[in-house]
């Protein structure tokens, strides 16, 4: 059975809750940013990583069996 897909919020919340904190602080230095990012990327429904930072986060969620359904960015 495939793996159901989530975004990057409902993803870092299927984390196990003693577990998040360790996530939390991998994407901060996958996305090499500060704390307070991370939490705007998390809660931005928008948010597409770039080509060196999706595989990075992918790997951070596989190791609990979650996949990321990145948004799409509309062509205009």
């Amino acid at each position: 059975m495939a793996k159901k897909e989530y975004t990057l919020k409902e993803a870092y919340g299927w984390v196990p809750a003693v577990k998040q904190k360790e996530v939390f602080d991998e994407l901060m230095s996958i996305m090499g940013i500060a704390r307070k990012n991370v939490y705007e990327r998390i809660n931005n429904p928008a948010y597409v990583p770039t080509i060196i930072e999706a595989p990075g986060i992918e790997m951070i969620f596989a190791k609990y069996d979650i996949k990321i359904k990145w948004p799409t960015k509309s062509k205009k």
